[in-house]
């Protein structure tokens, strides 16, 4: 049976790890396209520079900038001109990215990215978010998958930031098991299985150590789980990912 997972080709994981740098260096980013500088004039005849761009909801939108007599905004314009020039090369950089199969996000998730809350059980608890006057179901044993984390690069066609999120090994193990907690009459554990498997062989061929780390670390009221999710996953996982079977043993 053919691997679950491929590497990308060495050149775009090159250009992946040169938009994580751009993404550390960058002090601000634009929560929507670029856009351009323009002059105008207001009713009264006085001449202003503005930053002219769309945002998230695809609504246009006019920042002021200042008066074209000011001599120091001469001096601004110049570093606004270089941050959407810098800000079109990332995105071309990220639409190469993209038709090659890496993942981005649309434009709304870039601009807003929602707070995660963790649950240290294994039920899914009904939080209250008093922010958003609203309530949010809580994830099983959050605190063990962000337990450790790391920062990656995040993709969308207005450009990259960064964000945190688990290590691919804690991640894998914990859709293991979240697919025994969920609900019997969905397709969601089917899909935690099978998403399992291709993070589990992925990370077995290119970090040794690293799953049974992971498992080492959960907490010990998921083994009941792990055990049942180890055997569930046996129809996701080739037995040729000796690597992984390894790992999981």
């Amino acid at each position: 049976m053919a691997p679950l997972a491929l590497p990308h080709e060495r050149a775009l994981n090159l250009l992946f790890a040169e938009l994580k740098a751009t993404a550390e260096e960058q002090p601000e980013a634009f929560l929507g396209t670029p856009g351009n500088l323009t002059e105008r004039t207001n009713g009264s005849g006085t001449k202003f520079w503005a930053h002219r761009y769309t945002d998230a909801l695809g609504r246009r939108q006019e920042k002021y900038l200042g008066r074209s007599d000011d001599a120091a905004l001469k001096s601004r314009l110049e570093q606004w001109r270089r941050r959407i020039e810098e800000a079109n090369a990332t995105i071309a950089r990220i639409r190469v990215l993209a038709r090659a199969g890496f993942a981005t996000v649309d434009r709304k998730t870039y601009s807003t990215i929602a707070s995660l809350f963790p649950s240290p059980g294994d039920d899914y608890p009904t939080i209250a978010i008093p922010e958003l006057k609203a309530y949010a179901q809580g994830l099983p044993f959050l605190r063990y998958l962000l337990g450790e984390s790391q920062q990656v690069p995040l993709l969308s066609p207005h450009g990259v930031v960064l964000v945190r999120v688990p290590v691919p090994e804690r991640y894998a193990i914990h859709k293991l098991i979240v697919s025994q907690l969920r609900s019997r009459s969905s397709n969601k554990p089917t899909t935690d299985l099978a998403q399992a498997a291709v993070l589990i062989e992925a990370v077995a061929e290119r970090f040794p150590g690293a799953i049974e780390a992971a498992l080492a670390a959960a907490p010990r009221s998921t083994a009941r789980y792990l055990q049942r999710a180890k055997q569930a996953v046996s129809r996701h996982l080739p037995a040729s990912s000796e690597a992984a079977w390894q790992a999981l043993s």
